[in-house]
């Protein structure tokens, strides 16, 4: 996940790489500015998306792919509201795919039955095939 990086960020990585010149000459700064680039590329597109994913429940591919289409869509506040956005999405996708689809499945237990499988409203999700309902 790109982040958009300050200034302020940009002014530490100028000293860092001045630092590493003053003390140890031309070819340490490049390493340090190099080293400070792609530990920087990877926090922002492997570690952070892998982090976002979990707090959202999706896959980190989806969690990079949206920010990545926020940002060409609508830019920062694309990439910032697109992660959110997919999860909700994906929220209510699953949850109306978990609806019954038939008359005779809606007549299942009451609510304050304690199946073993999890509620979404007043609808029972199973997670069973509608041919093994009944065996374990």
């Amino acid at each position: 996940m790109p982040t958009v990086h300050s200034t302020r960020a940009t002014r530490w990585l100028a000293v860092a790489t001045l630092v590493a010149l003053a003390a140890r000459g031309p070819l340490i700064a490049l390493l340090v500015l190099g080293l400070i680039v792609v530990i920087g590329q990877i926090e922002g597109h492997l570690l952070h998306p892998m982090v976002m994913s979990r707090a959202v429940n999706l896959h980190p591919l989806a969690v990079a792919l949206a920010v990545a289409s926020g940002t060409v869509l609508a830019g920062v506040i694309g990439a910032v509201v697109a992660v959110p956005l997919v999860a909700v999405t994906w929220t209510v996708w699953s949850a109306f795919r978990a609806v019954p689809r038939s008359e005779g499945d809606r007549a299942g237990p009451a609510m304050d039955d304690p199946g073993p499988e999890p509620r979404l409203g007043p609808w029972r999700v199973s997670m069973r095939s509608s041919g093994a309902e009944g065996t374990e």
